[in-house]
């Protein structure tokens, strides 16, 4: 296990279409696409499944290693720019 001290941490909201990792809740360790954000919430596809939910952006954290291979752009059926 790698433990990095909050001096080197840097806070950065998710943005649409990015992977994200689910960080406390019902979801917690969960893998998703984020596909529409607002202020608050964002609403995000659970990967491996055709599932879409929607959770506070706080409990999400960008997770660069989870790219968007889906074949259908899921993105589209939201218009939550």
């Amino acid at each position: 296990m790698v433990q990095v001290t909050a001096q080197y941490l840097k806070t950065v909201a998710p943005l649409k279409n990015d992977g994200v990792k689910v960080l406390s809740g019902e979801y917690r360790g969960a893998l998703c696409i984020l596909t529409a954000v607002d202020v608050y919430d964002g609403i995000f596809k659970l990967r491996g499944e055709n599932t879409y939910k929607v959770l506070a952006i706080s409990v999400l954290a960008q997770d660069k290693n989870i790219a968007n291979t889906e074949e259908q752009d899921d993105s589209q059926m939201f218009n939550a720019d």
